[in-house]
């Protein structure tokens, strides 16, 4: 993993695109020779441990590199530009392969930071401003109170009294320090060994209240980052008024890293004390979202909205199929962010290349294209289809698992499921045909850079390239089915 990082960290000294990219790809190549793949998911967050190289690091470095890879053809070229690329994939590497829960949090908050400079330095509007206050805002009430409670409980400090009992045992011998988890209390497990005999039933329930409190600390933060409908509002203020490589970068990896976040805290904590009623209602929340969710997606006008909205759809179906804790959920989980990170650059890119001839995002505007540019149109269309999950797709493939993943927790989720697949279709086909038919508007301009066009291609290509790992996971975990 080392000798990667040196790689990667080569290109930090070419300050022209072409020296860059290509030491790049030489890094990415190295990444898919250098490292055998094997399917597990690291089982805890411990304390001194900063780098595991598991299932979920291994998919989400591959697909932050290579979105990195399309910013960096596509954007502007400058030194700050290429530096603050590099940088974010460097943090982004180091919150993929932390299992320390304080460098977790530490990576995952720097990458928004960076994220925050890239689109106050470029995007091109005043109402930026505004967007980056929702975007601070959101973070700060969900990040705030998880580090607090993760400075606590891995100094062992008690919370307002809850693990006074747990410091006390600790400082009096009874609990060793290798008996317990770091990061996070395992009660089952000291259940078991008889630890809590003698203690009062006051201390044992406000050691069962303080894991909960873990937990919905822990959670929410990634919820806003999904983000969770109810907490969405900062994303689509933040991809309107981004730059085309915001956007990709927001839509392709940054809400991917709720992801990995709540996995990272599932497997590491699956032996605290949850209580079964509020998964149950955070899972019935999201069904339901789905619903509210894809109508406000078909009402949009703005196309970077559309994308947008469609994004938070796609991000609730993970939502769904993340609490039944299967092995279908977490393969279910990587595919869709696979997918869903590839399409929506290219979907962002694409009506971005639109907005060059037209001056305008409005789906009304936006017409007539089929005649003025067929390769866009031909582009528009594909993505269209994919993003719906058309059969032979990664995403058809990604929803399947996240199907029977919901279908194991709930049956009811099959309602939420079957409406996704009908509305998304239906807001798929109005996008692609509202903006590829119809009448031309007269205010058009015809400066469309080729590079983008072949960006799109290659994004697109490698979209259907995806599909081996399908193949590759399901000989992985074939035993599911």
């Amino acid at each position: 993993m080392f000798s990667f990082l040196v790689i990667l960290l080569s290109s930090l000294f070419f300050f022209n695109n072409i020296g860059l990219i290509f030491s790049f790809i030489i890094s990415v190549l190295y990444f898919f020779v250098r490292f055998n793949y094997s399917f597990f998911i690291s089982n805890s967050l411990w304390m001194g441990n900063l780098e595991v190289l598991d299932s979920l690091a291994y998919f989400f470095i591959i697909l932050s590199m290579l979105v990195v890879l399309f910013v960096l053809l596509i954007g502007e070229n400058s030194n700050i530009f290429c530096l603050l690329n590099i940088i974010l994939l460097l943090v982004l590497i180091g919150f993929f392969l932390s299992l320390n829960a304080l460098y977790l949090f530490i990576f995952f908050e720097s990458s928004f930071i960076l994220m925050f400079f890239l689109i106050m330095l470029w995007g091109n509007n005043p109402e930026r401003i505004e967007a980056l206050n929702y975007f601070l805002v959101y973070s700060m009430v969900g990040s705030v109170p998880l580090l607090i409670s993760i400075v606590f409980i891995q100094e062992g400090l008690s919370v307002m009294g809850m693990f006074t009992w747990f410091v006390g045992m600790l400082t009096s011998g009874s609990i060793s320090h290798n008996d317990y988890n770091s990061d996070f209390v395992l009660v089952k497990d000291l259940e078991i060994n008889g630890y809590f005999v003698g203690l009062d039933e006051c201390e044992v329930v406000s050691f069962f209240y303080g894991s909960q409190i873990v937990f919905f600390f822990w959670v929410m933060v990634f919820l806003f980052k999904f983000p969770a409908f109810g907490l969405h509002l900062w994303l689509p203020k933040a991809h309107v008024e981004s730059p085309v490589f915001g956007s990709m970068l927001l839509a392709g990896i940054m809400i991917k890293l709720g992801v990995i976040g709540i996995y990272r805290f599932f497997y590491s904590g699956k032996s605290m004390y949850w209580d079964i009623n509020i998964v149950s209602w955070l899972f019935f929340y999201f069904c339901f979202s789905i619903f509210l969710v894809n109508f406000i997606c078909s009402r949009q006008y703005d196309l970077k909205a559309f994308v947008a909205y469609s994004s938070i759809v796609h991000m609730s179906l993970v939502l769904i199929s993340i609490w039944s804790g299967s092995i279908l959920s977490i393969v279910g989980s990587l595919l869709m962010s696979f997918a869903h990170g590839v399409c929506s650059s290219a979907l962002f890119l694409n009506l971005t290349c639109f907005y060059t001839i037209s001056s305008s995002r409005n789906i009304v505007i936006n017409s007539g294209f089929l005649y003025l540019s067929p390769l866009l149109s031909f582009f528009w269309f594909f993505l269209c289809s994919l993003n719906c999950a058309i059969p032979i797709s990664l995403n058809f493939f990604s929803e399947i698992f996240l199907i029977f993943s919901g279908m194991s927790f709930s049956l009811w989720s099959l309602i939420s499921f079957f409406f996704n697949i009908f509305f998304c279709g239906f807001y798929c086909i109005i996008l692609y045909v509202y903006v590829s038919h119809g009448k031309s508007s007269l205010v058009l301009n015809y400066g469309v850079s080729f590079k983008n066009s072949f960006v799109i291609f290659l994004v697109l290509w490698y979209h259907f390239f995806l599909v081996y790992f399908y193949f590759f996971c399901f000989n992985n975990v074939g035993f599911i089915l």
